[in-house]
């Protein structure tokens, strides 16, 4: 079993084939049956109650979370539907696939707008970005990419894990990403150019599921071994500004405000760059106090 929290409900879905939506007193609100064979995932659109839902049945589907009526169902696939998500505006679903595609479906009728051919291998997870340009994908050949949402071309491609990548989402900013997959790792990614910024060890074993905070400052990773860990991310998703301030003002002494002589000399890059042993690393840093305050020679 597994599940995901929105608002003041959770979601589970089950090998059974149902769906159950709870309040978190623990008491069981609606249950319905949703496909032949196991529910993969879930997700829920916070604009106006829907759910939709991933089956092994290779179909997708759209619900009414307050009555679990049937507002589409999402057939195209030709293997079990293992992701599913909804833009921000609630305007399409995302479904993702072991047939190695992403489909993407108008949410008022369940009509087909477009395919994403990801990979040779399975996608196990789909997420869009914060402004819906962009949609993330997870593939069993252990990469992540972006597309762009209008056109379904390739925006960016990063080798993320050894083994299967399974789950991916944007930092609610959008200018970050995180992934976790078979390796037991979590990562997070510079959207823009498909940098690393930070690897978490989740588990020994394989990791399924990873989750931002909303705002953006936690990344929690949930493993097949049954552990949640989580972690402290808000430097990684602050702007360069923001982030030398609060080095310079929080983190930084004044022994860590200069460079020493070998440093530089060792270094070519520092050497050219930052020559002057005497110089301050914080200088004209909004909010940094002086050296000269610290009495440091």
């Amino acid at each position: 079993t597994a599940a995901a929290s929105f608002l003041a409900v959770t979601v589970t879905w089950v090998a059974l084939g149902s769906v159950m939506i709870w309040d978190f007193s623990g008491r069981l609100q609606r249950a319905w049956r949703a496909h032949d064979g196991a529910v993969a995932a879930a997700g829920y659109s916070l604009d106006d109650g829907r759910v939709a839902t991933a089956g092994d049945d290779g179909t997708g589907a759209i619900w009414a979370a307050d009555s679990g009526q049937l507002i589409a169902r999402l057939k195209g696939h030709a293997a079990a539907v293992r992701a599913v998500a909804f833009s921000p505006d609630g305007r399409l679903v995302a479904t993702a696939s072991q047939d190695r595609s992403v489909r993407l479906w108008s949410t008022r009728e369940g009509r087909l707008v477009g395919d994403i051919e990801v990979s040779q291998q399975g996608v196990g997870g789909v997420a869009f970005s914060p402004d819906g340009a962009k949609v993330a994908t997870a593939s069993d050949d252990g990469t992540v990419r972006l597309w762009r949402t209008s056109t379904r071309a390739a925006a960016l491609v990063v080798r993320a894990h050894k083994g299967e990548a399974y789950s991916v989402v944007f930092a609610p900013d959008g200018r970050r990403f995180a992934s976790v997959g078979a390796d037991g790792k979590a990562r997070v990614w510079d959207a823009a150019d498909g940098r690393a910024l930070a690897t978490f060890d989740v588990s020994a074993a394989a990791a399924f599921g990873v989750a931002f905070s909303p705002d953006g400052r936690r990344l929690a990773a949930a493993s097949d071994d049954g552990a949640l860990s989580i972690w402290d991310v808000a430097r990684l998703t602050q702007n360069l500004s923001d982030l030398e301030r609060d080095a310079c003002v929080r983190l930084l002494g004044p022994g860590g405000r200069r460079f020493d002589r070998a440093a530089i000399t060792a270094d070519p890059l520092l050497l050219a760059q930052w020559p002057d042993a005497a110089r301050d690393v914080c200088e004209g840093v909004d909010g940094a106090p002086p050296l000269s305050a610290s009495n440091v020679r």
